[in-house]
């Protein structure tokens, strides 16, 4: 009995003692040594996930994908060549110089005796124009003769005048041209936004480039974005299921009511406060004076026990002296002879041995 309460106590007072205290900063440590295998397994776990057939068929990439051979800058003057060599094809440039050309000719100077038909207005009926015909005889500042006819070069049409006044013909000329030019460049522009709306996404495509947000991209970086994002979703996926494997691996376990990882054997180290404490001695102290109680109670048992046998030993041996009074006197001295001898040494024995024990227990909870 008294084992059984020892090694009860003992147990109860060191338990503590044994237990491995988990320290934050020592796990901690411990796991970020393991971060490298984690994040190797985990993007190689990923990657035999990825598909990069369905990955470049969502961002419309086609297979294979190559780094752009120019830069941005350098396809838009790709673009505006070919563009303009597409439109040149229906409204050449040199439309221009035949436009010079034409409104030169048409409002050319005329020469002497150069045979011409010109408008004159006729004031007599009310300004209006008539048609006259004739060689041209004489150029004069402010008029000219048409055969033997006089005309005052007011009276001459404006488009008719400038063949024979230099300065109208130079405004003429000028103001015809550009008239003529803005209608061919109109003209040319629309062609020009036909073509390139045909044109660009051919070429930006042929080049490498694929358009994202009404911007033109690198096909590589959109792909490249794209696999990124996918592959940090799997990774983010993965990561807890590869962290797991490795951690357990290596000797750790998952406290599930603390929510963190912790070498294995571990537990939480408490801190106590004042009170706790003082309550904690306290009980310690309470349960020592018990055990001490336990321990002295057993001990007047078994002192009790003793002086039992001792008077059931002594009621024998009266009583053999009172059958055998006739015995010999040699007889009853052998009898109280082997009394001291065989129960003296039971009450020496134990009592130093119980005092032993009982000093043993409390040493060992003045120690606690």
């Amino acid at each position: 009995m008294k084992a059984i309460l020892s090694l009860s106590l003992f147990t109860l007072l060191t338990l503590n003692t044994w237990a491995v205290k988990y320290d934050a900063a020592e796990v901690k440590a411990k796991l970020q040594a393991f971060e490298y295998d984690i994040q190797k397994q985990t993007l190689e776990k990923a990657m035999t996930e990825l598909s990069v057939t369905d990955i470049a068929k969502a961002v419309n990439v086609g297979l294979p994908i190559n780094p752009p051979t120019y830069s941005k800058k350098f396809v838009t003057d790709i673009l505006k060549h070919e563009i303009e060599d597409e439109v040149s094809k229906t409204f050449p440039k040199s439309r221009y110089e035949e436009i010079a050309i034409q409104v030169k000719k048409k409002y050319r100077i005329y020469e002497l005796n150069e045979k011409v038909t010109i408008r004159i207005k006729n004031i007599r009926r009310g300004g209006q124009y008539k048609v006259i015909t004739g060689h041209i005889r004489q150029l004069a500042r402010t008029w000219i003769r048409l055969g033997d006819v006089k005309y005052n070069k007011d009276l001459i049409d404006p488009n008719h005048l400038a063949h024979f006044d230099l300065a109208t013909h130079v405004k003429r000329v000028e103001t015809e041209k550009q008239r003529l030019e803005n209608i061919f460049e109109n003209q040319r522009q629309m062609e020009m936004k036909i073509i390139s709306k045909k044109l660009s996404p051919a070429v930006w495509n042929r080049e490498g480039y694929i358009k994202i947000a009404n911007q033109w991209e690198a096909k590589e970086t959109v792909f490249n974005e794209a696999l990124s994002k996918v592959l940090a979703e799997k990774i983010e996926i993965i990561r807890s299921e590869v962290e797991s494997e490795v951690y357990e691996k290596g000797g750790f376990c998952w406290n599930r009511d603390l929510q963190r990882w912790e070498i294995c054997g571990t537990q939480e180290e408490v801190t106590e406060t004042e009170t706790e404490k003082t309550g904690a001695k306290g009980k310690i102290e309470d349960l020592r004076k018990k055990f001490l109680d336990l321990l002295k109670d057993d001990d007047k048992k078994d002192d009790k026990k003793d002086a039992g046998d001792e008077d059931e030993g002594e009621e024998d041996d009266e009583g053999e002296d009172d059958e055998g009074e006739e015995d010999d006197w040699d007889d009853e001295e052998d009898e109280e002879e082997e009394k001291p001898v065989k129960k003296a040494p039971k009450k020496t024995k134990k009592a130093p041995e119980k005092a032993k024990q009982t000093k043993k227990q409390a040493d060992l909870f003045d120690e606690d």
